[in-house]
């Protein structure tokens, strides 16, 4: 279906009736927390877009979507509206509060990590999904669906273990704009999207090494490719066509190389190097122009940029 189709349809059917009788037609109930995703600021899915697994994953690979995966709890956080007493008794509300959600992780001290590499203010758009795979967004501003704005994206303190209590990690979101949430809200069921939202799998940090540096005349580089979190698990199935290598600047791309003697590394044939030349290579989805690359048998990943300098 496309976004315009699945845009706060009931699993019975869609309902165009306005009013208050909400024992008449279908629930729309979002559920517990689960995942969540964020956008890029500046994406707005269009209406007439085709909604299914492989578009979720195309925003992944471009680079327009980071799915931070099964979160234990959300509170919300936020301040509660402020208000002022007049001289007879009449409230008026002055401030309208603003939605901020605590969200609690039972994840490793890398995920902390992580966490860290979205903090900022307003640079994501954010989705909520549940536990039941359902999906909330809002309203765009030119017919289509988004996530909510964001203003600050900030780690709290992790919480140690204890005897009787594990260790947690948090993030804390606040939401720009109340009436995204109140009255612009977009629910997409479950039932209605042909996929389910929880089995997208997050993208794979990879680090890189070199295991020699390379020197005067050499024309291979031989790197080193595991998953970051604990550095051991080889990452397998890589192409020679999908590393950037830069020389002085100017790229210089490998021309052949695999991991088929060793999991995991990569002697990769380059242009002959000369002493003092320093480069840099890294993985990189030189056809759709995206640090994130979908290795075969291994899904998404994306990879630190690795520096060199060439040895007389």
């Amino acid at each position: 279906m496309t976004a315009q189709e699945l845009t706060n349809l009931g699993v019975c059917g869609a309902g165009n009736a306005m009013g208050f009788n909400v024992d008449n037609g279908c629930p729309e109930d979002f559920k517990k927390d689960y995942t969540t995703w964020f956008l890029d600021t500046s994406l707005e899915i269009p209406s007439t877009q085709e909604i299914n697994e492989t578009y979720i994953k195309s925003l992944q690979s471009s680079g327009k979507l980071i799915i931070v995966p099964r979160m234990s709890n959300l509170t919300d956080i936020g301040s509660d509206d402020t208000t002022e007493t007049q001289e007879d008794d009449t409230i008026v509300t002055t401030t309208e509060g603003k939605y901020r959600f605590e969200m609690t992780y039972n994840h490793s001290m890398y995920f902390n990590k992580a966490l860290g590499s979205i903090e900022g203010f307003g640079n994501y758009r954010m989705v909520r999904i549940d536990i039941k795979g359902n999906m909330l967004l809002t309203e765009g501003a030119s017919g289509g669906v988004r996530g909510f704005a964001t203003n600050e994206i900030k780690r709290g303190k992790q919480q140690v273990a204890k005897s009787a209590a594990s260790a947690k990690r948090m993030l804390r979101v606040q939401l720009a704009n109340r009436f995204e949430t109140d009255d612009n809200y977009v629910l997409w069921k479950r039932e209605n999207l042909g996929f389910d939202p929880r089995n997208i799998a997050p993208v794979t940090q990879i680090f890189l090494s070199l295991t020699a540096v390379p020197s005067d005349t050499d024309t291979t580089i031989s790197v080193k490719a595991v998953v970051d979190r604990g550095r051991k698990t080889a990452l397998s199935g890589a192409l020679f066509g999908q590393w950037l290598n830069k020389v002085n600047g100017s790229t210089s791309n490998p021309t052949a190389g695999d991991d088929s003697t060793t999991a995991g590394t990569y002697p990769l044939t380059v242009a002959a190097l000369s002493t003092n030349d320093t480069g840099t290579i890294s993985l990189y989805d030189n056809s759709g122009n995206s640090s994130v690359v979908d290795i075969a048998g291994f899904g998404l990943v994306k990879s630190n940029t690795l520096a060199y300098t060439v040895t007389a």
